[in-house]
């Protein structure tokens, strides 16, 4: 069910706003003193104001009936291209009482345009994982707002934030979704400054720590969170107020991760956007849904010194929840909407772990404040769990600036974690540090094949 929580005191005010002086972001760390200043621990950084924005040439909103000719790709279908289905299947058989992964114990914030009401977003919806498996949403969806407004229904006139937030529930039926309204209509743009993006990464650690005390809806502690980010700015040569939050938040906060769009700046290289241009955030770049093959509009790497992207998703004609109807979809394409689907997908994945390995369900009930400690991804493990394409720029055997680690598939990951499940599984029980650190290396395999130098952590 969607739920709303109004702003209504002056925090938004326009001048205030935009003119910020000494103002504290108390949860990320970071101090701003005026317009164009920002202050973390030990750095200062000035530099003109970023505008951030969700890309509106490359998005077709179509309803069906005029789109008869365009390919319409479901969210069924990307399960069974990338093998997600078959993965979720074979999972599904290795847990007990078979209860699927659904994203359990983790929440997905989705700061962007903001959320309409949608049947996909009502408690009860029924989402295919597989053939074979259906499931009811349970998790609750919430609209918040940065920029004036309560983020749902007429506030949500473009609809990114719709689709965005649809297809990472999809992905991950039972993961709770916070939606964050912190881009919206300036003349005849959709955008968002530094001040809106920091405001968004403050307001959503004060609901999770705060507001629901570290619980899932379901009553569940979160595990992870992660925030997805389907927007960008310019590349820059150096960091952006946006990243170092970005960079602070992962020091402080280690169950955070960040997923960005690569951006729709391709086939040039060096376009990698910013905040995904940062080596803590995960940047998802877009492939056809069939032949896995980069999409033209797809960012590239390199950004400074980094290889980018770190993935690459289906993005071309996706069919996702549109704002024009309670019940009526419309088809998108960029990397804002390849970047939920691996969201969504690392949700279910460390929800599909913690259920299949009883030791990790134990550490979990004995300390409620348990957290995944998210240090990096695992250069050397990506390329074992990802496909791509026999083509030109594809570097069949390490990471690459135009698909990264390649495109995560369904049974190679299974492979791998089924090695993973075993060796926990063993009745040779192994000592109390040698259990959690292999508990840990287990949590760090996803179904969609985010690999993460994992450890658990009482925080």
């Amino acid at each position: 069910m969607l739920t709303i929580a109004y702003n209504t005191d002056d925090e938004f005010d326009e001048i205030k706003k935009y003119y910020v002086i000494n103002r504290h972001y108390e949860n990320i760390g970071i101090v701003q003193v005026n317009a164009n200043d920002i202050i973390l621990p030990s750095y200062r950084h000035t530099r003109a104001r970023t505008t951030y924005r969700v890309d509106t040439t490359t998005t077709v909103m179509k309803p069906f009936i005029t789109d008869q000719y365009r390919p319409m790709i479901s969210y069924q279908d990307i399960h069974k291209a990338i093998g997600f289905s078959s993965a979720i299947d074979e999972l599904t058989a290795q847990i007990p009482a078979h209860i699927p992964p659904c994203g359990d114990s983790n929440v997905i914030i989705v700061i962007d345009t903001g959320i309409t009401r949608h049947e996909a977003f009502e408690q009860g919806f029924r989402i295919h994982l597989s053939s074979n498996i259906i499931i009811p949403s349970e998790a609750t969806v919430e609209a918040r707002s940065v920029v004036g407004d309560n983020g749902v229904d007429d506030f949500e006139i473009y609809g990114h934030g719709t689709a965005v937030s649809y297809l990472a529930r999809v992905f991950a039926p039972n993961a709770d979704i916070i939606s964050i309204k912190a881009i919206h209509k300036v003349g005849n743009e959709f955008q968002g400054t530094d001040e809106d993006i920091l405001e968004a990464l403050d307001l959503a650690i004060k609901i999770i720590d705060q507001e629901r005390k570290g619980k899932h809806s379901m009553g569940v502690p979160y595990l992870v969170e992660i925030y997805n980010m389907s927007f960008g700015g310019e590349p820059t040569l150096t960091p952006t107020p946006v990243e170092l939050a970005i960079q602070n938040i992962s020091m402080r906060r280690p169950q955070a991760i960040f997923v960005g769009a690569a951006g729709n700046l391709g086939p040039k290289v060096g376009t990698i956007v910013n905040p995904s241009q940062s080596p803590w955030c995960i940047a998802v770049g877009s492939c056809n849904p069939s032949s896995f093959i980069v999409s033209p509009f797809s960012s590239r790497g390199p950004t400074r010194s980094y290889t980018k992207p770190e993935y690459l998703m289906p993005g071309e004609n996706i069919t996702a929840a549109s704002r024009t109807g309670f019940n009526n979809y419309a088809i998108f394409s960029g990397t804002s909407f390849a970047t939920p689907l691996l969201a969504g997908g690392l949700a279910t994945a460390i929800s599909g772990i913690i259920f299949v390995t009883p030791q990790v369900q134990n550490l979990i009930k004995q300390y409620e404040n348990l957290k995944l400690d998210i240090k990096g991804i695992i250069n050397n493990i990506g390329t074992r769990i990802t496909v791509k394409p026999q083509v030109a720029g594809a570097n069949l055997s390490g990471k690459d600036n135009n698909y990264g680690f390649g495109i995560p598939y369904g049974p190679l990951i299974a492979k791998e974690m089924g090695f993973m499940i075993q060796a926990i599984q063993s009745p040779s029980q192994l000592a109390a540090a040698q259990a959690i650190s292999l508990a840990n290396t287990t949590l760090s395999i996803g179904i969609l094949g985010l690999f993460m130098n994992t450890l658990l952590r009482l925080v």
